[in-house]
């Protein structure tokens, strides 16, 4: 039986004080223009000088301060909790890692906080402004966190639920 060979990525789910979820603007490559969370693919090379499960954590955090300015260090414990979205067949497993209640400003004008109605539109835009990859894996991951028990506001966990149910019957 072969080994599955898949692509694992970890993202962040940063709330401000309303719940709202931290999205960026893609400023080059090919989903030029499409809102993604921050974070992205863990390397090769990340992965072979880990000593521990703390690598999650610590990448993440670069990731962050590299696209977004802000220091989330400590506020990423050294065991997060962690909210998996498969792509089907197996191939890219990504997992969100939640951060609440973040005050400061990102630095990067290209960011902004969406509600879940916001969410969705950005899933259903044409291409060029919308969130990345549409209503697939992006979309289901920013679901999953707020519809997470970890998320602040209790009105996007109830509609982003129910999203969900929609997406999984």
């Amino acid at each position: 039986m072969e080994k599955l060979r898949s692509t694992i990525g970890v993202f962040a789910g940063i709330s401000n004080e309303e719940g709202k979820l931290l999205t960026e603007k893609i400023t080059q490559g090919d989903f030029l223009g499409d809102w993604d969370l921050p974070g992205g693919a863990i390397y090769t090379e990340q992965a072979k000088k880990a000593s521990d499960e703390r690598i999650i954590g610590l990448a993440l955090s670069k990731r962050v301060e590299a696209e977004t300015g802000l220091y989330i260090y400590d506020k990423v414990q050294s065991m997060p909790a962690m909210y998996p979205t498969v792509l089907e067949g197996g191939s890219d497993i990504v997992f969100a890692i939640i951060i609440k209640g973040v005050t400061e400003k990102p630095i990067r004008s290209e960011t902004r906080f969406i509600s879940v109605d916001e969410l969705v539109s950005l899933a259903d835009a044409e291409q060029g402004s919308r969130l990345v990859s549409g209503r697939k894996r992006m979309f289901r991951m920013c679901l999953r966190m707020f519809a997470s028990r970890d998320w602040p506001n209790l009105e996007y966990r109830r509609q982003a639920s129910n999203i969900l149910k929609t997406l999984h019957d």
